[in-house]
Order: structure tokens, then sequence, then C-alpha cells
């Protein structure tokens, strides 16, 4: 056999070094998100959103209609069931290029649409910064958070800040309490360790209540168990890069009111429901001792919106990813008995692998938010179809809502309009 020179062996290892380093790089360039790869992946996934949409809308705020999606904007299975009162839905408006909050009526008319501009809010920021939480109050005004910008607002009809909070990320839910209102706040963002139950003003933004998620899994033993930390595990409190796992993803926040408390005789009013997705966790957490008094997870999968339920009941929003079918499923805390809400076999199929919301209607409806689906459901109480909203693009693909809740007919002194200053 003769042998390589010298030479020869030295130009081969040099072209093996060089295609390693590239390779390297190249995979380190992905990872990281870094320059050539950056500009590379945008430009692929905007020539995708022009080929699809025929307009360019960001990656992830558009989606093929399912099957059972319907290819008009709103559709009426029977007026007569409709709940009174409008809809109100945060949504990627495809056609304006911009995040607004619209109102419906029972008609599906569009009665107001506010544009959320995160510009508006953060200097340089991107216009169509992800709108996550919206919730208009009774006077018109709004209030608005975003997974990963930093910024806690309350808009008025317009769009623009009546006031703001931009010293930290705010993110997933904005819910009311006897005072103030509920989100989730975090140092670094949505994703990091460092996560806290923070409670606000309405009214000025300022802080009214705060509970350090990390305090609480350290307080106890049973607490760290429940959400599966471990003795002298190393929390991150300061920042979040790409390598860290995003180990819970807070996503809800829900106080149990005085008025439905006599429900729940094992728990007191002002005590918190909280969701956890990336544990599958639910959980019951007292407001003063920070125990935690009641959990479950599963049999739910990455869940969202936990509701407390006049019956004494938990419902949940499951979203049962990587499953293709996302369902609304019922929990007895004083059991554990579960079972999926709706059985009747007309009831929509509906799947939204992230996000997505349910709210039991004071007629006895409920209202259904796919979210990844651009859809918005109403059904009876056994989910025989009502109605039902789509946030359409094309006759092909909805764009995202990322937020929605029906308001009651009597929730507006003044319905929401905006006068152009």
């Amino acid at each position: 056999m003769k042998l390589l020179s010298a030479k020869t062996v030295f130009f081969l290892s040099a072209t093996f070094l060089i295609f390693g380093l590239v390779f390297a790089l190249g995979m380190l360039s992905v990872r990281k998100d870094w320059l050539p790869w950056k500009k590379a992946s945008e430009i692929r996934l905007l020539t995708k959103s022009l080929r699809e949409t025929g307009t360019i809308l960001p990656n992830g705020s558009y989606f093929r209609r399912g099957a059972d999606g319907l290819g008009q904007q709103y559709t009426v299975h029977d007026q007569d069931a409709v709940a009174p009162g409008y809809v109100a839905v945060t949504r990627l408006n495809a056609k304006a290029g911009r995040y607004e909050i619209s109102l419906l009526d029972t008609s599906g008319a569009i009665v107001h649409s506010r544009p959320v501009n995160y510009r508006r809010l953060v200097e340089g920021g991107d216009p169509l910064e992800f709108t996550h939480a919206a919730k208009i109050l009774p006077d018109g005004t709004a209030l608005v958070n975003f997974d990963d910008g930093r910024a806690l607002a309350r808009l008025d009809s317009c769009g623009e800040p009546i006031w703001l909070r931009d010293d930290q990320t705010y993110h997933h839910v904005i819910e009311a309490d006897t005072q103030g209102f509920w989100t989730w706040r975090a140092l670094a963002n949505n994703r990091g360790h460092d996560q806290k139950l923070f409670r606000f003003d309405a009214e000025t933004g300022e802080d009214l209540e705060t509970i350090d998620l990390i305090d609480v899994i350290n307080s106890a033993p049973e607490n760290a168990l429940i959400t599966s930390i471990p003795k002298g595990f190393g929390f991150v409190r300061e920042f979040w890069h790409w390598g860290m796992d995003d180990i819970f993803h807070p996503n809800d926040i829900e106080p149990l009111s005085a008025e439905m408390a006599g429900a729940f005789p094992q728990f007191s009013a002002g005590d918190l429901l909280i969701s956890l997705r990336n544990i599958d966790l639910v959980a019951v957490l007292d407001r003063d001792t920070h125990e935690m008094l009641w959990s479950m997870r599963g049999p739910w999968r990455q869940q969202h919106d936990p509701d407390w339920q006049a019956d004494g009941t938990i419902t949940v929003f499951n979203n049962n990813t990587k499953r293709g079918r996302s369902n609304i499923v019922r929990v007895d805390p004083k059991t554990n008995d579960t079972r999926i809400v709706f059985q009747d076999p007309d009831a929509p199929v509906f799947y939204s692998a992230i996000m997505g919301q349910h709210q039991r209607l004071e007629n006895g409806n409920w209202f259904i938010l796919s979210a990844t689906e651009g859809r918005a459901i109403e059904v009876t109480e056994t989910g025989r179809p009502v109605r039902e909203f789509n946030n359409i693009v094309n006759d092909k693909f909805n764009a995202i809502i990322t937020f929605g809740e029906h308001l009651p007919a009597n929730y507006f002194a003044t319905v929401p309009s905006c006068v152009e200053k």
C-alpha cells in the first residue's frame, strides 16, 4: 500500500479542519441566532409569508385553517342561543398589518378596534411585538402586556398610553381581583426562572402585591416536591439565554372570589389558582402562607386558563400539545375526578398547541378561544355550536388571536370609540 505523503496528509487534515470549523460555526450561528444565519432565516420566513398569505407577517402569527375552521369571518349557527353582549379579541389584523383589540357585537360587526403598537410604548420597539393579554375595562380603556417585550400599559380607546411600565417583562395574563389586577412579572423574560405573581393598580400601574415563585418553592419541601425542584437547585434570576431550560412557563393567575368561595370550602376567598405550563401543573396557592393547598398534573398537557366554576369544580383549557386536538377538562379538587366537558358529538373540534382560553357565560354557554387556529367559538352548555369568528387572512390561512373574552351587554356605559387628536 502506498503511503500518503506528509504534504498530502497536511492538506487533507487542513481541509477537514476548515470544513469542521465552518460546520461548527454554522451550527453555533443557528443555535445563537447569529448573522448571517439570522438574516438568511428572516428572508426565508418573509418569502414563505409572501408566498402563503400575499403579505409579510411575523413567523408563528398565521396558521393554515383546520378542517373545522370556517372560511368566513363570522358565522351564526343559532341566533336565538347567542349570549348578549360583546366579544373582545386581541388579534393580528393581517390586512392592516398590526395587532389590535377588536370589539364585536352579536351581529358580528366590529364596533371598535384599537391598535396595539409596541413602538408607541418602547422607543425602537417592533410595532408587531407579540401582544398577549389585553383586558378592556368598563370605561373603554385597556390593559395590555407582551410576552417578550418589556411593557405593561393602559391604553386609551385610540391605542395611546395612559401609563406605562417598562422596567420588567409582564406576560401572559391580566386578571381582575377585588383591588387591582394580576399578571406575571419577570426580570428576564417569560421563560426565565425568575417569575413573580404581581398585582398592580389599574389606575396608576403602581405595585400592590408581589409573590415570588422561587421563594414559594423554597419555603416548603412540599412546594418543591409539587414543582419537581430538587434540594439545592440553582435558580438564576437575573438573565436567561437559549441554553437554559424553560422550567415553569407560568401562564395564569385567578383569585377565588368571595362570591364563589362558598363552593370551595377547602379554600378561602383570595386564594390563587395558577398554571405552570411546562410541568403540566395546576395548583391553588394560599395567598398569605404561600402553601400549595391543592395541585394536579394532568390529564391536561401544556394547559392554559384554569377557571373556578360555581359548582365547586375547576375547568382547564387542555392544549393537548402534539396530540392534534384540544379540549376543556373539568376536575373536582375535592376528589380529583376529571372528565371532558363537551360530550355532544357535534361539538366543534379545535386545537391550539399554545395559548387558548375558555369562559362560562351568564346564559350557560361557553366561549372558547382557539388561539393558533385564529378562532373564537361560542357553544351551548353541551357543546353545540352557536357562532364562530375566524380571523381570516385569505382562503387558506387564519391569523392568530392571542386573547379573547366575552363581555356582558351592560359592561360599558358607552361603547369605546376613538376620536383622533
